[in-house]
């Protein structure tokens, strides 16, 4: 199943292009995630692309690219959001504000909640950072 990342930040091509170095660095994605080219707008030279491609297999890559996400969010300076859908449209929000100051506790519940949405195509998704600290 692929889904796709996009990126809210103040440079959100630069954060990308980040997350994608930080996501691959995990053996259990590498080789699955790719920046999602845009279709350039007639008489504009292109854009930079905001959103990356993630291919989650079977054997746990969910739980794997939810932790690592939520680990690079944490680790932002500014503020920075991601919206993660998949291929049903059903997304989920996460974002610096809400998960920086988290306890590790908290950080596990929301890679488990996250990893959870993603492993069931079917089910809802939801995580609730606003209750748990922020």
């Amino acid at each position: 199943m692929d889904i796709s990342v996009t990126v809210i930040a103040g440079n959100p091509g630069g954060e990308a292009r980040e997350l994608r170095r930080w996501l691959v660095a995990e053996e259990e994605l590498r080789g699955h995630v790719r920046l999602a080219e845009p279709v350039p707008q007639p008489g504009s030279l292109g854009a930079l692309t905001d959103t990356l491609m993630v291919g989650l297999g079977p054997g746990g890559a969910a739980t794997v690219f939810a932790g690592a996400l939520i680990s690079w969010i944490r680790h932002r300076t500014a503020d920075t959001q991601v919206v993660v859908k998949r291929p049903d449209g059903a997304q989920v929000e996460v974002s610096a504000r809400r998960v920086r100051g988290l306890d590790a506790a908290v950080v596990r519940s929301m890679v488990k909640d996250l990893a959870d949405s993603l492993s069931d195509p079917g089910g809802t998704v939801g995580i609730d950072s606003e209750s748990s600290g922020s």
